[in-house]
């Protein structure tokens, strides 16, 4: 024992302390350290993209639409002042491609767990509407849509049964003010990548215009139903059967309006469809007939008295004999 002080044994272990403490602690600073940047990283990551694509000669400087996906959503972070204009080595080029590649496989993992956790949003408001608890089935359907909305894209196709759901949920539940805005939506993203003349997007027009005769906004529903109409005519063909579901609609509107010879004039065109495409026994059928001579008697006239109401009924009663 130095008096005073401490001896040369003591200074020894003191020494071998610190060099074990150094070597246990450092790969456990490393992994915080090395967790902290890259948790930070999508950021960096962000503007390595942008001096990465200036280097190799795009003038834009700034990421992709596809490179702002990577990972999560960030705002575009201001580029870092570099009056050098310093183009970046083959070094940092691999740099950059290992951070995006630990990304990529990171935003895979998280897209995966997400799509999951949507499907599971999307059964349970399913079982909840099947079962007649539509309140119940509300925040599930906004979930999943809401999830769907951020790792599909707010323009993808995938998104047209969400949005229809909750759209015809609101629907159910009387709010026919918060089912429009998701049917037009639909109505837009059907446009953008299938066209507007494509069936589909005639059937998000019927659901808009479905809506908008709630609302008792014929006329803005008339314009859908034609419109709808139009596309099928000329993308199915004049003798389809949803041609005859839309002559349908449209006689509806007409009949809201008292515009009772012109509901009855496409009744008796969708009830000629229906009649060939389906059989003069099929439920269509005998739908259309009831509304024809609904329209019939509202017009003044006698449905009996009727070439094509009078052809149909004979039809009928020849079918249900033979039947017997």
């Amino acid at each position: 024992m130095v008096k005073g002080g401490l001896s040369k044994n003591a200074y020894l272990w003191i020494s071998v302390a610190i060099v074990l403490s150094a070597l246990v602690l450092a790969p456990v600073v490393f992994v915080v350290g090395c967790s902290l940047n890259y948790w930070s990283g999508p950021a960096q990551l962000y503007l390595y993209f942008g001096q990465t694509r200036a280097a190799l000669g795009d003038n834009k400087g700034v990421p992709s639409d596809t490179e702002r996906k990577v990972g999560r959503e960030y705002e575009q972070p201001q580029l870092p002042d570099n009056k050098s204009n310093k183009v970046l080595s083959a070094s940092d080029l691999a740099h950059g491609e290992r951070q995006l590649r630990a990304m990529l496989r990171d935003r895979q993992a998280m897209v995966k767990y997400e799509e999951e956790i949507a499907k599971y949003e999307q059964e349970s408001g399913d079982w909840n509407y099947d079962n007649g608890s539509y309140v119940q089935a509300l925040p599930h359907y906004k979930r999943a849509l809401a999830m769907k909305d951020s790792f599909l894209g707010a323009k993808s196709l995938k998104l047209i049964t969400c949005l229809n759901n909750l759209a015809g949920l609101y629907y159910k539940l009387g709010k026919y003010a918060d089912a429009v805005p998701l049917y037009e939506r639909a109505v837009a993203i059907r446009e953008d990548n299938l066209g507007v003349n494509h069936p589909e997007v005639a059937t998000s027009l019927c659901n808009l215009a479905v809506v908008y005769s709630e609302q008792r906004n014929y006329a803005e529903a008339l314009k859908l139903y034609t419109r709808a109409l139009d596309i099928r005519v000329r993308a199915l063909g004049p003798r389809h059967p949803e041609v005859a579901m839309t002559l349908n609609h449209l006689a509806r509107m007409y009949y809201s309006l008292n515009r009772y010879t012109d509901a009855a004039t496409l009744y008796e065109r969708a009830l000629t469809i229906d009649e060939t495409a389906l059989g003069p026994d099929h439920p269509d059928v005998t739908e259309c007939l009831k509304n024809l001579k609904v329209a019939y008697i509202a017009g003044g006239r006698n449905p009996e008295e009727q070439p094509l109401y009078a052809h149909a009924m004979s039809i009928r009663k020849y079918s249900d004999t033979n039947q017997l």
